[in-house]
């Protein structure tokens, strides 16, 4: 049991290590991320001349949401850690965040 929980702390690490300059990045000036689930919070970041929207799932529940980005429509966004592209549509990225689940992605302008 140790071994599980010591390999889920290395992996928690990584992330953070990877991470950590981006989540202490300011907030995109003119762009505002709001969410259709009161329980997802959302906000995009600036970092190395990219934008980041961060969902946040504060839930013990998992929550559908679509999350509304204004003042800047991407093209396309892409998940952060798994990579995996994810739709933009009329300015929205839908889904379903399971309990507590954080979510990165990098905005590719419109």
């Amino acid at each position: 049991m140790f071994q599980a929980y010591s390999t889920e702390l290395l992996s928690l690490a990584r992330e953070l290590r990877l991470l950590g300059p981006l989540l202490a990045s300011p907030l995109a000036g003119g762009v505002r991320a709001t969410s259709s689930a009161s329980a997802v919070h959302a906000c995009v970041k600036k970092y190395g001349g990219a934008a980041y929207l961060i969902a946040v799932n504060a839930s013990p529940a998992p929550t559908r949401a679509r999350i509304r980005l204004e003042g800047q429509a991407p093209r396309a966004a892409r998940e952060l850690l798994s990579g995996l592209a994810t739709p933009v549509r009329g300015g929205e990225i839908a889904g379903e965040w399971p309990a507590y689940a954080v979510r990165i992605y990098r905005l590719d302008p419109g």
